[in-house]
C-alpha cells in the first residue's frame, strides 16, 4: 500500500470512529434529558394530586351556639340546627 493511501485510511477510521463516539454522547444526553423531563411531569402530577386531595379536606369550625364542630362548607349547624353567622 502507498503511503498515501494509509494516510486516508486511517484519517476515515478515526472519522468514523468520532462520529460513532459522538452519535453515542448525544443520544445519551438526550435520554437522560427525557428521563428527567418524565421526573419532572411526574413531581407535578403528585403535586396536582396533593393540591386536588387537601382542597376537598373538610375543616371543621365549632357552632357560635351549642359549641359542635360544624363543616366550614355547611348553612347550619348538624348539632342543633343552628343558622350558621355569615
Amino acid at each position: 500500500m502507498s503511503d498515501g493511501l494509509i494516510v486516508i485510511v486511517a484519517f476515515m477510521g478515526i472519522f468514523f470512529s468520532a462520529a460513532i463516539l459522538l452519535a453515542i454522547v448525544v443520544f445519551g444526553a438526550q435520554s437522560r434529558n427525557e428521563r428527567s423531563k418524565r421526573e419532572h411531569e411526574l413531581a407535578l402530577e403528585r403535586i396536582e394530586l396533593e393540591k386536588e386531595r387537601l382542597s376537598k379536606a373538610i375543616i371543621m369550625i365549632p357552632c357560635q351556639y351549642c359549641g359542635g364542630l360544624v363543616p366550614q362548607a355547611s348553612a347550619e349547624c348538624p348539632n342543633c340546627g343552628a343558622k350558621r353567622a355569615t
